[in-house]
């Protein structure tokens, strides 16, 4: 690894068009030898797709890093892991890549002050027309909860930080036309601001997105008339937490429970989003596709749904019913995700039913 940067310098550079700075599943750390891997990087004009860790802390790194990304332009693809981060090296950085389509950040910012961060603002907004088709935030402090992500465009967005209420605004702002896929999957979100996206993103295609357990001033700041203008949602990935409860969802305890309001509200507005292909919403402290007291027969006119997912921590979903239903209610499926706790029998009954479905496991 300290020989890295010798070794680029000797490759012939001419159509190289991808390289990946990569080890088993985690990034190679090239900070040995990084002013000469930077050096040799700007020898391929031809560059296209590249996965890099570097200390940008260091000031000849940064400076070298920006030459770099100058100096590549047809580089469309770009997954960088760094550590402490000045947020002005993170707006350059964002600025400089205006023309990619798809943007990794894996980074460790300082903290800002109120005007450091109204500076760094304004840089961001006035960027010019972003071609930014997906980006992929991953960041352990405020920062993403400030920046605006550029000014529209972006199709995919992932963030592997907290989400809040300005990040929701940001979003709507300037990317609610383009926004097809977001991944909120790393740290849970509020209810609030799953209506946040769905009430003001029309062109969402997929949500991928952990809840938090709900709480009573959130759910109840939510319009509950306020109906999610995602119709043409393809795909929806939900996980739920609840708090845990000695009765089933046939329980008073249970019937009373504002956990039990978080899942009307989001299986309230899941049974009116009839282009739904893919649906998984799990919980690993509830039963939730119970005939008789679960959300499984609201589904019913999802009909063009071709995937569903199964989480369970028990068999009570051990009823053929609940199979025969699924079978006779979704023309179209044909997969089926299931967790290995899931009854054995629903698995068995819908093979019988529907013998092309496929059942796996995750």
């Amino acid at each position: 690894m300290k020989r890295l940067g010798p070794v680029l310098a000797q490759l012939p550079c001419v159509n190289i068009r991808r390289l990946d700075f990569t080890e088993n599943n985690g990034y190679m750390d090239v900070r040995p030898s990084q002013l000469q891997v930077l050096q040799a990087l700007e020898r391929i004009p031809t560059l296209r797709h590249l996965q890099i860790k570097l200390a940008l802390d260091k000031t000849n790194v940064c400076q070298q890093w920006m030459r770099v990304l100058e100096s590549l332009p047809h580089l469309v693809s770009l997954s960088l892991s760094s550590e402490l981060i000045e947020v002005e090296v993170i707006q350059k950085i964002l600025q400089l890549c205006i023309g990619y389509e798809r943007l990794e950040l894996v980074i460790s910012s300082e903290d800002v002050d109120d005007q450091e961060y109204q500076d760094t603002r304004v840089a961001t907004e006035r960027m010019p027309e972003m071609r930014l088709r997906e980006l992929s935030f991953d960041s352990d402090n405020t920062y993403s909860e400030k920046n605006s992500y550029g000014e529209g465009g972006l199709e995919t967005l992932g963030i592997d930080d907290h989400v809040g209420n300005r990040i929701v605004q940001s979003i709507a702002q300037y990317h609610h036309q383009s926004l097809r896929r977001l991944n909120f999957l790393s740290f849970g979100i509020l209810h609030s601001t799953l209506s946040g996206l769905m009430t003001q993103l029309p062109n969402l295609r997929t949500l991928e997105a952990r809840l938090d357990a709900v709480l009573e001033d959130d759910i109840n700041s939510i319009p509950i008339d306020n109906d999610w203008v995602c119709v043409g949602l393809r795909s929806l990935q939900l996980e739920v937490n609840t708090r845990c409860f000695r009765g089933g969802m046939d329980s008073s305890e249970w019937k009373r429970s504002i956990d039990k309001r978080g899942l009307d509200y989001v299986f309230s507005k899941t049974v009116k989003m009839k282009s739904l292909q893919g649906l998984s919403i799990g919980c690993r402290q509830r039963e939730l596709y119970l005939m008789k007291a679960g959300y499984l027969t609201q589904l019913g006119g999802l009909k063009q749904l071709e995937a569903f997912g199964i989480v369970s921590i028990r068999s009570k979903m051990s009823g053929r019913n609940e199979a025969l239903w699924m079978a006779n209610n979704w023309p179209k499926l044909v997969q089926v995700y299931s967790s290995r706790e899931a009854s054995e029998i629903v698995e068995r009954t819908l093979l019988e039913e529907r013998p092309l479905v496929e059942i796996v496991y995750w």
